[in-house]
């Protein structure tokens, strides 16, 4: 898959915003941009894996802020509905 599955689903974009819909058990999915803060990554990894949510990384926060129709870099998004 890829960040193409972001697009014409309802989601949500950023580090707090992901945090609230893991914690609220609505994520779906989760990407992470490879190029953010490690202490990010893997802050959000071990709660992802905690709860058995998937995610996949994404090479470029720019780019995936762009898949989610911003025009500024994104650390993260999650995919909260089908």
């Amino acid at each position: 898959m890829s960040i193409e599955e972001l697009r014409n689903k309802k989601i949500v974009v950023g580090k707090r915003e992901t945090e609230r819909a893991i914690k609220k058990n609505i994520a779906k999915k989760v990407f992470l941009a490879r190029d953010v803060d490690e202490e990010v990554q893997k802050e959000l990894i071990g709660i992802l894996k905690e709860r058995e949510i998937p995610w996949e990384y994404v090479p470029l926060a720019k780019d995936l802020g762009l898949a989610c129709g911003i025009e500024i870099e994104a650390s993260c998004a999650a995919i909260v509905e089908d």
